[in-house]
């Protein structure tokens, strides 16, 4: 996490940055990389940041012109619950399950979407078939 903020801070074309501090322990890691952030991280060391994070699986597409389009075609809300499923498991968010809940059923039915094509289009490959297995695990 540490890691990242010096990453964000070391880029020119970012201005601001919010990052969610749920406790003590949170803004205790915060406030020591901004303690011993000292010069911004080396061209080296953010494209071996970068290339660490593009062999990451995403958890949830931050907008691609090809899931826009699914979107728009489909009741199933994909977009969303891929969300709700990365608030869950990277913060351990409990309000996502409630969130989930307030979707109405048909935009919390995968049924009929043939998300494997969704995944397979999308520019990060998100693995939403993945996604809506896991969603039903955890919200359903």
């Amino acid at each position: 996490h540490q890691l990242v903020l010096q990453a964000v801070w070391s880029d020119p074309r970012i201005a601001s940055v919010c990052s969610s501090i749920e406790n003590v322990q949170q803004m205790e890691q915060n406030t020591m990389a901004a303690r011993v952030y000292k010069d911004p991280l080396s061209p080296g060391a953010l494209k071996t940041l970068g290339q660490i994070a593009a062999l990451a699986t995403a958890p949830m597409c931050p907008g691609c012109p090809n899931c826009e389009a699914w979107a728009q075609k489909t009741h199933y809300a994909f977009q969303d619950i891929s969300r709700y499923v990365s608030y869950y498991e990277s913060d351990g968010n409990t309000e996502a399950r409630e969130t989930y809940r307030q979707l109405t059923n048909q935009e919390r039915s995968p049924e009929g979407v043939d998300l494997a094509r969704i995944r397979d289009e999308c520019q990060y490959h998100v693995d939403y078939p993945e996604i809506a297995r896991r969603s039903e695990y955890y919200f359903g």
